[in-house]
């Protein structure tokens, strides 16, 4: 995948943008995308909207997609779950065991090796180490190989060394706002910041040793007074659905509008 952008249009098709050339490639089918994943071995996998997680494979007539479901999950058939997020901890079943985020259902076990589901995690309430909700928007793997879920409860994070679900929800962003946080990545060059995309409020900056929102970014309807008043100038750019962090450190937020 070096050298291209891939760019999922929400419940739509894709965008495949070589770099180099400038040359673009419209995936036409609409396979209802979410969000892409690039594996240890430079594939590129894609996450779905009641379709399935699919492999693709770049030819040169074009991209073959190969089909992955689960029997864990079932509405109309084996596909028919939302998948949000994939991601791979070396300390949390190595680069074959995919974690896979799914908007409803929890979380999805997937050996990449025997390209099969191995097991679904769901809420429990009665274990308080394990994960938050059901309802899981995106996930990621941090430099310490730690996992991180963002949810509709706030962030859970899953410690490499203890090897256990830990939650807490931002108090900051209970509101009048959209608050559904929607991606995680942490930051290039400060070891204790990360960033996280917020669907309704923008771009977040965050501090994990005090677990403190630090600065705000696209939040309020006017960005120079910070007020909720008047123009909303922030509204396209409010609605952030994910974030991914580029072999130059560069942080890329896609958005709804």
């Amino acid at each position: 995948s070096k050298d291209r952008l891939w760019i999922p249009y929400t419940r739509s098709n894709y965008r495949c943008i070589d770099l180099l050339t400038s040359k673009e490639y419209l995936y036409r089918e609409p396979v209802e995308s979410v969000s892409f994943y690039e594996d240890n071995e430079k594939n590129i996998w894609l996450c779905t909207w009641q379709d399935g997680v699919r492999l693709i494979t770049v030819t040169d007539s074009g991209h073959v997609h190969t089909k992955f479901g689960s029997p864990f999950v079932t509405i109309d058939d084996e596909y028919s779950f939302i998948s949000t997020g994939i991601t791979t901890s070396k300390l949390l079943g190595g680069d074959d065991l995919f974690w896979i985020s799914l908007s409803t259902d929890g979380l999805l076990f997937f050996d990449k090796s025997a390209k099969k589901a191995l097991r679904l995690l769901q809420y429990d309430a009665s274990n308080k180490n394990g994960i938050a909700t059901n309802y899981n928007e995106y996930i990621f793997t941090d430099r310490d190989q730690n996992i991180w879920i963002c949810t509709w409860h706030g962030i859970t994070r899953v410690n490499a060394k203890e090897q256990q679900f830990t939650s807490w929800e931002l108090p900051e962003l209970r509101g009048e706002l959209y608050n559904c946080v929607s991606g995680i990545a942490d930051d290039p060059f400060q070891k204790d910041i990360y960033w996280m995309t917020v669907t309704g409020s923008g771009v977040l900056k965050y501090d994990r040793s005090t677990r403190k929102i630090i600065d705000r970014y696209y939040y309020y309807y006017n960005s120079a007074t910070k007020s909720f008043k008047g123009n909303d100038d922030n509204y396209d750019w409010r609605w952030t659905t994910n974030l991914f962090k580029d072999s130059h450190n560069q942080l890329w937020s896609t958005t709804y509008a």
